[in-house]
């Protein structure tokens, strides 16, 4: 799939995408727990999930962390987005865009500079 293909398929599943996945009640905290011991991630770090998805992960990672600066969670996907809630949760930044869209700059992040992605 190409482009606006991959998009269009994970527009499309975003509501129930993370129901796809079966994980373990303890899943999801021990990996985010993991994720963050090795990236060695700090409240203040700037952070980035690049291809966050419905951010199952980053929104964890926040709980954990309760980060000063909001976890960029950037995906091409609006609705995959979109499942982080209205308003997203506290801790987590939506940003429409593609891990291309970022490495060529042609979507600029609110940080100048990153710790983690």
């Amino acid at each position: 799939m190409e482009g606006r293909d991959v998009r269009g398929h994970y527009e499309e599943l975003a509501a129930e995408y993370d129901e796809h996945w079966v994980y373990g009640p303890n899943y999801v905290p021990w990996m985010s727990s993991r994720i963050a011991e090795v990236l060695r991630l700090g409240p203040t770090d700037r952070i980035a999930d690049i291809g966050s998805g419905t951010g199952l992960f980053a929104r964890e990672v926040a709980q954990q962390l309760q980060p000063r600066h909001p976890i960029l969670c950037v995906d091409p996907s609006e609705a995959m987005l979109g499942q982080l809630g209205t308003p997203p949760p506290d801790g987590l930044t939506p940003i429409v865009a593609s891990a291309e869209d970022i490495a060529e700059g042609r979507t600029r992040l609110p940080y100048e500079q990153l710790d983690a992605m």
